[in-house]
């Protein structure tokens, strides 16, 4: 079952995301159970207790701003998949350090709202989008896509970073860059560099030649070099991610 919560100061706009999101689980025979929130500290005290998997969080509310509230669902967990609602588009920007899963706009609410919750049932509540690596000391590293945080090569050996910031050797021969970037392209990783693939959900700020990711834990961030030949593909590929469209 899909535990959803929804949180908006508009009562109105709350019960028709509710409506909707109801009426396409229910076609696709998906357990879900739908909560429907205008009080953010409401919410956050039912999150505390029993995370959501999924959160539609408007942005702009007088109570507490839809941002600072996904600053305290990140201290929780990385795993509940947020999806930003607002009225402003330039608002995106200022979400990317707790990956958001989608960010649509309430202008087009209802294509943008179907298209956010059709994706995340074909990627993760159908898939689950989990992947297993064989590593250089020929165990078998099994996780979800948001455990990944970023390959890397170094010479011709192959790592992956884990969400923790532990990195772990690929076994030789066994991987490419290019292979590894074929295979997961499609499920949200960026090639930055020939030496490096990100996972966009990781992805703070990108800058002109640097890729700055979300903070760790401990409040410390990863800077990756981004090549100057890849940046106009680089930032198409992370808004396209973050607004749920079609890369292929």
């Amino acid at each position: 079952m899909i535990r959803i919560a929804v949180v908006d100061d508009e009562i109105t706009f709350v019960h028709e995301i509710e409506q909707q999101l109801s009426d396409f689980l229910k076609g696709k025979s998906i357990g879900f159970q739908i909560n429907p929130y205008t009080e953010p500290a409401a919410f956050l005290s039912d999150h505390t207790q029993n995370a959501f998997d999924l959160i539609y969080l408007d942005i702009d509310m007088p109570e507490i701003s839809g941002i600072d509230l996904a600053s305290e669902i990140r201290k929780k967990s990385t795993e509940t998949y947020i999806i930003f609602v607002s009225s402003y588009s330039h608002f995106v920007f200022d979400t990317f350090q707790y990956a958001p899963y989608r960010f649509i706009r309430k202008e087009k609410i209802s294509p943008e709202l179907i298209q956010s919750i059709q994706s995340y049932c074909d990627d993760v509540y159908q898939k689950k989008q989990y992947f297993s690596f064989q590593l250089a000391n020929k165990e078998v590293y099994s996780a979800c896509v948001i455990k990944f945080m970023y390959f890397y090569s170094l010479r011709h050996d192959v790592f992956f970073v884990t969400e923790s910031g532990k990195s772990k050797k690929l076994a030789n021969r066994v991987y490419t860059m290019d292979g590894l970037e074929q295979k997961m392209e499609s499920f949200g990783f960026i090639r930055i560099h020939k030496s490096y693939l990100v996972n966009y959900r990781y992805i703070y700020q990108i800058l002109e030649r640097e890729v700055v990711l979300m903070p760790f834990h401990d409040g410390k961030t990863e800077r990756l070099p981004l090549s100057a030949r890849r940046i106009v593909e680089t930032k198409m590929k992370f808004q396209q991610l973050t607004r749920g469209e079609d890369l292929l």
